[in-house]
C-alpha cells in the first residue's frame, strides 16, 4: 500500500469515525448541560458556561461545591470512604475488583443486553471534560450507559480530586455502570501510613502534591482506601467483537531477539504471565510496525499484538480483532494493519485477526506542570473523545466534543469568580500557616545549627583522643610483637644449644669410651713391652752362659726365645728368628705402643675441650632459658596493657562516632531545614501570586 492509498484509508477513517454525531443531530463547539432533559430532536442547543456550571449538579448540590475540596461536604466524603472500607466492589459485566481475572473477558452481548457502552480516555483531573463527557453520553444513550474508563483519572490538572469524588459518586451508586481500568498513573500512586504522605513513582505528579499540601485527614484516609481499589483494577477488557480495551497497550518483548514471551505456556502460566506484565499493560507505548524493546521506553508493535491475542485465545478461548487504548495524548490516533510491511511474513495469516488499534483521550486541559496548590495557570487546548461500542464492528463509533480557547479560558474565570472569596479565604490561611512552618523552620534550623556550632569541636578533640588511643594502641602492639619475636627466636636458640649439646655429649661419650679402650690396650702394651724386655734380658743371659752349655741350657734358651716371640706377637712360633728380625719386631712395637699414646694424649685433649665446650653450651642455654623466661614474663604484662588499650580506643571511637553520628543527623536536619524553607518559601510567592489573582477576581466580580 502507497502513500497516497494510505492517506486515503485515513481520510475515509476520519470521515466514518472522527466527528460522527448521533443521528438526528448536529455536533458543535458546545459544553453539554449534563441535566437538562429538553434537547430539541433536530439539534444540540448550545449553552454558555454560567448555564453548564450552574444546572451542573452533584447529589443536588452546585457543582462549585466539588470545585474546591475544602469546601465539599464532607458527609459526602465520610459516605465514600465507607463505601470503600467495605471492601466488595462489583463492577459492569459483573466484575468484582480484586477477584477476578484482571483481564476480563466478556463472552456473550447477551450479558449486557439492553445497555450501551461508552468508553471515556484519559482524563487527568479535567473535570470539565469528564462532566461534558458524561452529559453528552447520558444526552444520547438510548438505555442505560456502562462507562468504561480507560485510566489515568488524576495528575495534570487542578481538579482532580473533583474527577475522583465523580467516580466515586458513579462507584457507589451505579456500580454495574462502571468498568474502570487500572491506568498508569492511578496505579502508580501510594500512601505511606507511617509518614502520613502521598508519593508516586509516575511523573507529573500534581494530585500527589496536591494531597500532600491539604493535609487534611478526611481526604488523605478516603485516598488511601481508594488507592487499594486502584492497585487491584483490571489491566484489560475484552469484548464480545474481539475488541480489547487497556490503558497503554499490551506487554513487549525484553529485546528483538526474543520472538514471543507467551510461546509454549500453558494457560494457568499465560495468565500468571499477565499479572507479572501489570504494568506494561499500563506504560506501553504504540510504535506501529517494529518495537525497539527499550526498558526506558516500554514500546509494543503489531507482532506484540498478533502474540497476545494468540496467548488470549489459548487461556480464554477468546479472540481479539481491535485494540482500544489510552494512555498517549493525541487528538486521535487510529493505526492500520500495514499488510505491505509484513509480506511474505509467518503472521500473514493473521492480517485479519488484528486489523485496528485506536488511541484516544477525554481530557481537554494540559497542565503545563508547573507546581500549585489549585488554580488554572497555562493550558494547552485539545479535542477531548468519547467512543461508542458497535457489536460487529472491530472499533467503537468515535465522538469528539470541541472547546474553543476562549470558552476554556471563559470557564477557567468562572470558576474561580465562583470560588473567589472561598479560595482567597484558603489561600490567605493557608499563607498564615507557610508562613508559621516558616517560622518554625527557621527556628529549627537555628537550633539546629547552634547544636553543630557545639558539637563540633568537642568531635574534634574526641578525635584526637581516638588517634592518641590508636597511638598507644600501635606502640603496645609494636612492642609485643618485639617481645613474640624475640620469644620465638630465644625458642628456636634454646632448641638448637640443647640439639648442640645432645651432640657434644654423644661425642664425648664416645671418645671416653674409645679413651678408656686405648687406654686398656696401652696399658696391655706397656706390659708385654715390660715383659718382652725382660724376656729378651733373660734370653741374653742364657745366652752369656753358653760355656755351660747342657740339655737344659738349650731348653731354657728355647724357652726364652719363645716367650720373646709371643710378646712381640709374631705368627709363627716355630720359625727361627734371627735377633735382628726381633729387634725390629720389637722397635715396632714400641713405635706402635708410642703411637697410640700419642694419640690417647691428643683424645684426652679432645675430651677436654667438648668437656670445656659444654660448659659452654650450658652456659648459653640457661641464658637463653632466663631471656625466655622474661620475655614470657614480658608477654604477661603487656597482653593486659594491649586489651587496656583496645578497649580504650573501642570506647573512644565509640564516643567519636556516637558524636559524629550526631553532627551529621544536625547537618541533615540543617539541610532538610533549609530544603523546606526554601519549598515553603515558593509556595508562598505562589500563594501570593493567587492571592493578587483572587483578589483581582473579586474586585472584577463587585
Amino acid at each position: 500500500m502507497n502513500r497516497t492509498e494510505l492517506n486515503a484509508k485515513w481520510d475515509a477513517y476520519c470521515q466514518n469515525f472522527v466527528g460522527h454525531e448521533p443521528e438526528g443531530f448536529s455536533l458543535e463547539k458546545v459544553v453539554f448541560d449534563a441535566q437538562k432533559k429538553d434537547f430539541p430532536s433536530e439539534t444540540l442547543k448550545k449553552i454558555s458556561i454560567e448555564d453548564w456550571m450552574e444546572s451542573l449538579s452533584f447529589r443536588g448540590e452546585s457543582a462549585m461545591s466539588l470545585l474546591g475540596p475544602m469546601e465539599c461536604k464532607r458527609e459526602e466524603i465520610q459516605e465514600y470512604l465507607s463505601f470503600l472500607k467495605q471492601g466488595k466492589i462489583k463492577m459492569a459485566f459483573d466484575y468484582e475488583v480484586g477477584k477476578s481475572d484482571p483481564l476480563h473477558v466478556v463472552r456473550e452481548s447477551s450479558s449486557f443486553a439492553g445497555r450501551e457502552i461508552w468508553f471515556i480516555g484519559d482524563i487527568h483531573g479535567d473535570l470539565l471534560a469528564f462532566q461534558s463527557a458524561i452529559a453528552f453520553i447520558n444526552s444520547n444513550s438510548k438505555s442505560k450507559p456502562i462507562y468504561v474508563l480507560l485510566g489515568d483519572i488524576f495528575d495534570r490538572n487542578d481538579f482532580s480530586l473533583n474527577v475522583v469524588l465523580a467516580v466515586l459518586r458513579l462507584l457507589k451508586n451505579s456500580p454495574d455502570s462502571v468498568f474502570m481500568i487500572a491506568g498508569n498513573h492511578d496505579d502508580g500512586l501510594s500512601w505511606d501510613e507511617n509518614g502520613r504522605k502521598f508519593s508516586s513513582v509516575i511523573t507529573p505528579q500534581q494530585y500527589t502534591d496536591y494531597l500532600n499540601a491539604i493535609d487534611d485527614d478526611l481526604i488523605s484516609s478516603l485516598m488511601a482506601e481508594f488507592i487499594k481499589v486502584l492497585k487491584i483494577l483490571p489491566l484489560g477488557l475484552v469484548l464480545p467483537n474481539g475488541l480489547l480495551a487497556t490503558h497503554g497497550g499490551v506487554p513487549s518483548r525484553p529485546d528483538r531477539s526474543v520472538k514471543n514471551i507467551w510461546e509454549g505456556l500453558k494457560p494457568q502460566e499465560i495468565k500468571k504471565l499477565i499479572v507479572d506484565k501489570r504494568l506494561e499493560f499500563q506504560r506501553n507505548r504504540f510504535m506501529g510496525e517494529v518495537s525497539s524493546g527499550s526498558k526506558l521506553a516500554p514500546e509494543f508493535s503489531w507482532v506484540e499484538i498478533i502474540n497476545f491475542s494468540h496467548a488470549v485465545e489459548s487461556a480464554y478461548g477468546a479472540q481479539i480483532s481491535a485494540l482500544l487504548r489510552g494512555h498517549d495524548h493525541c487528538d486521535l490516533c487510529r493505526h492500520e494493519w500495514a499488510k505491505s510491511s509484513f509480506k511474505g511474513n509467518e503472521n500473514c495469516r493473521d492480517f485479519e485477526r488484528v486489523q485496528n488499534v485506536l488511541t484516544m483521550t477525554t481530557m481537554t486541559l494540559m497542565d503545563d506542570g508547573e507546581k500549585r496548590i489549585s488554580g488554572f495557570l497555562k493550558r494547552e487546548v485539545s479535542c477531548p473523545s468519547v467512543a461508542h461500542y458497535i457489536d460487529g464492528t472491530p472499533l467503537p463509533k468515535v465522538y469528539t466534543l470541541e472547546f474553543s480557547a476562549e470558552e476554556v479560558k471563559n470557564f477557567s474565570n468562572k470558576v474561580h469568580q465562583y470560588l473567589g472569596k472561598e479560595s482567597l479565604a484558603y489561600v490567605e490561611s493557608h499563607l498564615e500557616r507557610l508562613q508559621e512552618d516558616l517560622e518554625e523552620c527557621e527556628e529549627d534550623k537555628k537550633d539546629n545549627e547552634e547544636r553543630l556550632n557545639t558539637k563540633k569541636p568537642l568531635c574534634d578533640e574526641q578525635k584526637k583522643a581516638v588517634e592518641k588511643a590508636n597511638s598507644q594502641m600501635a606502640t603496645l602492639e609494636k612492642e609485643l610483637n618485639n617481645i613474640i619475636i624475640g620469644t620465638e627466636r630465644a625458642k628456636a636458640d634454646i632448641e638448637s644449644l640443647e640439639a648442640e649439646q645432645k651432640a657434644t655429649v654423644n661425642n664425648r661419650k664416645a671418645l671416653l669410651e674409645k679413651i678408656n679402650d686405648s687406654e686398656k690396650i696401652l696399658k696391655e702394651k706397656q706390659k708385654n713391652i715390660d715383659e718382652c724386655n725382660r724376656a729378651i734380658a733373660k734370653y741374653n743371659e742364657e745366652l752369656k752362659n753358653a760355656d755351660k752349655k747342657d740339655e737344659s741350657f738349650f731348653e731354657k734358651l728355647k724357652k726364652a726365645k719363645e716367650k720373646v716371640i709371643d710378646f712381640l706377637g709374631l705368627s709363627d712360633p716355630n720359625k727361627n728368628y734371627t735377633p735382628d728380625e726381633l729387634k725390629n719386631k720389637f722397635n715396632k712395637v714400641e713405635r706402635d705402643t708410642f703411637q697410640l699414646q700419642s694419640t690417647l694424649e691428643e683424645d684426652n685433649e679432645k675430651a677436654e675441650k667438648l668437656s670445656n665446650q659444654l660448659k659452654t653450651i650450658e652456659l648459653k642455654l640457661n641464658e637463653k632459658k632466663n631471656l625466655l623466661a622474661i620475655l614470657k614474663k614480658q608477654k604477661s604484662d603487656k597482653e593486659p596493657e594491649l586489651e587496656k588499650a583496645k578497649d580504650s580506643v573501642r570506647k573512644e571511637t565509640q564516643k567519636y562516632n556516637e558524636q559524629q553520628n550526631e553532627i551529621n543527623q544536625y547537618e541533615r536536619k540543617v539541610k532538610l531545614a533549609k530544603d523546606d524553607i526554601e519549598s515553603i518559601q515558593r509556595d508562598i510567592k505562589l500563594c501570593n501570586t493567587q492571592k493578587e489573582q483572587y483578589t483581582r477576581w473579586i474586585s472584577t466580580q463587585n
